[in-house]
């Protein structure tokens, strides 16, 4: 028998985000979104997500910087 999986959450539109801060509190790390309407929503961070977001980020910098290098583009 396979692990059993869990049913897929259904998707969710979020509203125009304006700006986004990380914050630290009691509880770790949340990303604040602040939404052009002034509503904010607050997504909690796990280690793992954080690292993720920094492998991604630390990609497109290096993505960047590659076709900075090259000629014609």
């Amino acid at each position: 028998m396979g692990t059993p999986t869990l049913p897929a959450a259904p998707a969710r539109a979020l509203r125009p985000i304006h700006s986004a801060a990380l914050l630290e509190g009691p509880a770790g790390v949340a990303l604040h979104l602040h939404g052009s309407d002034g509503a904010m929503t607050q997504v909690p961070l796990t280690l793992a997500a954080l690292r993720e977001i920094a492998a991604l980020a630390g990609a497109a910098v290096t993505s960047q910087a590659a076709q900075d290098r090259l000629p014609g583009l």
